[in-house]
């Protein structure tokens, strides 16, 4: 397949927040600078239409790294810490990691925004914990099925 359904995603995105806001680069991926700190990755497949979400979210705190440790493993269970994204530690940098995927061939523009409103709510709390700037996790709503926040740049 081709990008045809992504790129009307990504129409569809920028209509609704007045600006292109995701930069495409020349080896088929696209970022999106979140709150001037997390920059969101997209990554697309034609091959399998899967659509790879990414993001670094920084180093854990020393302070807390026993803890949140444990509190990113447990929220990993059936995502229910997470939203549906899964969260990793890369073991040879410490880098905490944030991803998902998904088949857009058939994605709607409703469900896109919905993703992208969990990944960046999951991203902006997870990268603030593993930095101890909040505490424990309290819960998230699912991409498969819960509604998260409104955020002003995302109308469907």
């Amino acid at each position: 397949m081709s990008s045809s359904n992504l790129n009307a995603l990504l129409s569809e995105f920028y209509s609704s927040v007045g600006f292109p806001v995701f930069v495409e680069h020349e080896d088929g991926y696209y970022c999106f600078t979140v709150d001037d700190s997390l920059l969101l990755e997209l990554k697309f497949n034609p091959d399998s239409c899967i659509l790879d979400f990414f993001l670094q979210l920084g180093f854990i705190h020393p302070d807390y790294k026993d803890e949140v440790i444990v509190e990113i493993l447990d929220a990993n269970v059936l995502w229910r810490g997470t939203g549906g994204v899964t969260l990793g530690q890369d073991s040879a940098t410490g880098m905490v990691t944030l991803s998902f995927q998904e088949n857009i061939e058939y994605m709607s523009y409703q469900r896109f925004a919905q993703i992208l409103e969990t990944v960046v709510s999951s991203a902006e709390y997870w990268a603030d914990r593993i930095a101890g700037r909040s505490a424990a996790h309290t819960g998230f709503n699912s991409p498969e099925g819960g509604t998260a926040p409104d955020r002003q740049w995302v109308k469907s």
